[in-house]
């Protein structure tokens, strides 16, 4: 959570996390899984967005969705329906739950103005119901200091295949003072092009879409009197994706486009009265998606609308010396404007109420305690409770693990009897669906030493009712498939996350990890689609090479899985790994060029199986350059 006032950052601790339990917490006392990837880290990649700097942190896996290369992140085999996206702890708006395409909220907000982006594997439904039994992204904007600052990013690069593929991007952040520790303000910007790729067998059709993106943020922040902080603000962008494509399956080949437009409006107040924190936020996320096509005989899909109002709030409070209390609640309504639905839209509202307590039993033993309760309009009430243990057995070894239930309710559209979506593939609603829960169990052990810090985490998640969408109709072919929205009886994911970083002398780092999961349906005993047996990442930088260089290698791999057609027919995916290669060099104080090969050896998984759901993008060779003054 952003501090109280007005500060200078550069003494922040990149360990302090909130996501976990809304309260600031060192990493290494946070109750769950929780991985940081701070300012420094994302300085050091070539992520274009968020979406870039989630995919090889641990546990997380990439699955595609639709055609023409749309992806989404899933974390511990649940998808991404079932990660909650945050942006400063307010709710960004969940597209995959309507369109089908999460990856349209990961460029909400510019890479410049991230401090720190928090990953928490496993259900925090405790704290923010719905949405969370997979776990949690909080993108955690820079706030403003107490001299002026700024930031500017140019990239581009291109591949080496010929069939499209090139891309630019410029962001920039400025932020700083009007009146000192009194008013300050913040902008940032992004601007991207990423030309359509087109597929390697028929270049008529489009492999990996093209996309045009620009977003924006701005905030002014008011400190009335010390300890008291009001914000007040905007985010957001417009997205226009194209890509060449045929009607079904058959003629006429033509251009499909969406032009896409998200916004929030926020108000947002931090304080102190007495002992006791508090903080309130207020705001509005507006979604629109549009299609269009090139030629009249192909019509487009409907548009759409969706309006989210939210409120929430919190207080903590230290009590009995051992005890810090955190009480809150939230109420929400969203709003579907489609014309499949009855009167052309529908609303749901969603209250709730929680209470945590972060107990200190001991010096060195913490016991979280939490539970929410969540009052919807289709389902009634939820009760999500949550208990976790975190034990420093020593300063070096950490213990922990808890038990979590998590809950996830079907949205407007999978509900409804008159829904029906025919794009690219068709997708009809369900009145029958029911809200899926879950239970969730962890154990972990941490070494956090010098030179080495290493993890090993047993996970378990029983999903009762997991939704699903079953294939139904023209399953072999590559469009044109309808499925339905189905509730899964019983089905369980399990395995173990392990992580090993490495300081090595002369500036040497080496970083892996690895995920190993099993993901089956209980009802019949067959894997769950989708989810790869195993993924990891490895990473190996040298920041004192010679001539001042910073090179670094950087490997993804994804295990095995499998997809599903009509009735019994599955399909075998191979497992496949991303190896890419930049290196980076400090031209002057603060200023620092990059240059890269993404994807080196040039692998794609439609080339090992066409069955696969989505493509990666070919070799591709960029440069950057990057100024920061403060």
């Amino acid at each position: 959570m952003p501090p109280v006032v007005l500060a200078d950052v550069s003494g922040q601790l990149p360990s302090l996390v909130v996501t976990a339990t809304l309260t600031e917490r060192d990493v290494r006392d946070a109750p769950g899984s929780v991985t940081v990837i701070t300012r420094e880290d994302l300085d050091a990649s070539p992520a274009r967005d968020v979406f870039d700097a989630v995919r090889e942190a641990p546990g997380v896996t990439i699955s595609g969705v639709g055609l023409s290369g749309r992806r989404v992140v899933n974390i511990r085999g649940l998808d991404s329906k079932h990660v909650l996206l945050l942006t400063d702890g307010r709710r960004v708006t969940a597209t995959d739950e309507y369109i089908g395409h999460s990856d349209y909220g990961y460029a909400w907000v510019p890479l410049p103005d991230v401090e720190r982006i928090e990953i928490v594997r496993g259900p925090l439904s405790a704290l923010y119901g719905t949405d969370a039994m997979g776990g949690v992204i909080n993108v955690i904007t820079r706030p403003v200091s107490e001299t002026w600052r700024g930031a500017v990013r140019v990239l581009g690069g291109v591949t080496d295949h010929g069939r499209g593929g090139d891309e630019y991007q410029l962001s920039a952040s400025v932020s700083g003072p009007l009146v000192e520790d009194r008013l300050g303000v913040k902008f940032s910007a992004l601007t991207t092009r990423v030309d359509d790729t087109a597929l390697k067998s028929d270049r008529r059709l489009t492999e990996l879409e093209g996309k045009d993106v620009r977003a924006a943020t701005g905030s002014v922040t008011f400190v009335p009197v010390p300890g008291q902080r009001i914000e007040i603000g905007a985010l957001g962008g417009d997205e226009e994706r194209w890509r060449d494509t045929d009607h079904r399956g058959g003629p006429p080949i033509h251009t499909s486009s969406y032009d896409l437009f998200r916004s929030q409006y926020f108000l947002s107040y931090r304080g102190e009265a007495g002992p006791a924190t508090l903080a309130l936020n207020a705001y509005r996320s507006r979604f629109d998606a549009k299609n269009r096509t090139d030629d009249p005989a192909v019509p487009p899909t409907t548009r759409q609308n969706l309006l989210e109002d939210v409120i929430d709030g919190h207080v903590t409070v230290p009590v009995l010396e051992r005890h810090l209390v955190t009480f809150g609640g939230e109420y929400r309504e969203e709003t579907l404007e489609h014309p499949a639905l009855a009167r052309g839209k529908d609303s749901a509202d969603n209250r709730a109420l929680f209470v945590q307590d972060e107990w200190s039993l001991l010096d060195d033993l913490t016991l979280t305690l939490g539970v929410r309760y969540d009052d919807q309009r289709f389902f009634g009430s939820e009760t999500s409770p949550r208990a976790y243990l975190v034990y420093h057995a020593t300063p070096q070894w950490t213990v922990r693990g808890g038990y979590g239930q998590g809950f996830k309710a079907p949205t407007l559209k999978q509900l409804s009897p008159e829904y029906s979506f025919a794009g690219a593939h068709s997708f009809r609603g369900n009145p029958d669906l029911r809200p899926e829960h879950s239970d969730n169990y962890e154990l972990g052990a941490y070494f956090y030493g010098d030179p080495v810090e290493a993890s090993l985490t047993l996970f378990r998640n029983d999903i009762e009712d997991l939704l699903a969408n079953l294939c139904v109709e023209n399953c072999d072919q590559r469009i044109g498939r309808a499925f339905e929205h189905i509730n899964i009886n019983q089905a369980r994911t399990q395995g173990i996350e392990s992580s090993v970083a490495l300081a090595l002398p002369h500036g040497v780092g080496v970083a892996l990890d690895y995920t190993y999961l099993e993901a089956r349906d209980e009802s019949n005993g067959r894997r769950l689609a989708g989810r790869p047996w195993g993924t990891g990442a490895l990473r190996l930088s040298w920041d004192q090479a010679p001539w001042g260089l910073k090179p670094q290698l950087r490997a993804e791999y994804t295990g095995t899985q499998v997809l599903y057609g009509a009735g019994t027919t599955r399909y075998d995916l191979p497992d496949y790994t991303l190896v890419h290669l930049n290196v980076r060099k400090d031209l002057a104080r603060g200023v620092q060029v990059g240059l890269g090969i993404e994807n080196l050896t040039d692998e794609n998984p439609l080339e090992k199986s066409a069955d696969f759901g989505y493509p990666e993008r070919g070799r591709f060779f960029y440069a950057s350059l990057q100024a920061q003054f403060d």
